[in-house]
């Protein structure tokens, strides 16, 4: 049965969809149809999408790579290096899932906190760190404990790329990176991807704002840390969705305590309510 969208409205208000939901909308169908025929008509969307997904773990799988330089020295001492991956994105006929995304994003949130760390560089012992801080790179001339955090900025997307296995069923792609590969690849969609269409049932800034420090005060309650790499807070956050009956991924978990500390920072910087 092809779609119609007016009588399918809660797809517009889905972030994040599956390969085989996204490729029944985008050849008109209903992603709950079971009908042997319509699975059988969208398989060639999820061979495509299922192809493009596997090639951008392959080049995702280097990105490892891209992280360090160690291979200058100054004299004779070593010099480290860190790299941002702001520029780092899916070539045009890849597509990265929702994880891959959060992994990307949450290693340049930390990237961006490791260069305003006050104390970075700071004097240990008798020896004075130096350090030169530029856009895209921090350069690090001796070892100090700051290594740990860029460790922990790190073991993400290491653990991620060490795990070798990430199955096409089970990952999930947001709205927005559907949109950008039929784009670039001039797919046509009988479904867009683009915009939430209906708007007045979208929560507006403010009012998400306010429901994100709301969670964020009752991790504090809580002892929890509002961390996405936090693994204890991801774990019980998500034992308690459990226990309403709901189940939430790993991965939207993560996103949206990622976005608590903004949100935060929001509120204290504009004093908005």
């Amino acid at each position: 049965m092809t779609i119609k969208l007016d009588e399918n409205s809660h797809w517009n208000f889905a972030e994040h969809f599956t390969g085989r939901e996204a490729a029944h909308l985008i050849c008109g169908y209903d992603p709950s149809s079971t009908e042997i025929d319509v699975n059988n008509k969208v398989q060639p969307v999820v061979k495509r999408l299922k192809k493009s997904y596997y090639d951008a773990t392959k080049s995702f799988s280097s990105l490892d790579k891209s992280l360090f330089d160690f291979s200058d020295v100054d004299g004779d001492i070593p010099v480290f290096k860190v790299f941002s991956i702001f520029d780092w994105a899916p070539k045009q006929d890849q597509i990265w899932s929702l994880e891959m995304e959060i992994l990307i994003e949450e290693y340049n949130h930390h990237y961006e906190e490791l260069r305003s760390k006050k104390n970075f560089g700071h004097q240990v012992g008798n020896e004075v760190e130096e350090v030169e801080q530029m856009e895209n790179v921090i350069r690090r001339v001796k070892f100090t404990d700051d290594f740990r955090l860029i460790g922990k900025m790190t073991e993400p997307i290491n653990k991620w790329i060490q795990d070798y296995i990430h199955e096409f069923d089970d990952q999930k792609f947001s709205r927005i990176e559907l949109s950008r590969w039929i784009t670039e690849n001039n797919f046509s969609s009988r479904y867009s991807f683009s915009a939430i269409k209906s708007a007045e049932k979208v929560l507006r800034s403010n009012e998400r704002n306010t429901l994100l420090i709301i969670i964020g005060a009752l991790c504090k309650q809580l002892k929890l840390q509002y961390d996405p790499l936090d693994s204890n807070t991801v774990g019980k956050v998500i034992a308690f969705v459990n226990n309403l009956g709901v189940d939430i991924s790993d991965p939207t978990i993560r996103d949206k305590l990622h976005k608590i500390s903004a949100a935060v920072d929001h509120n204290r910087s504009t004093g908005s309510s």
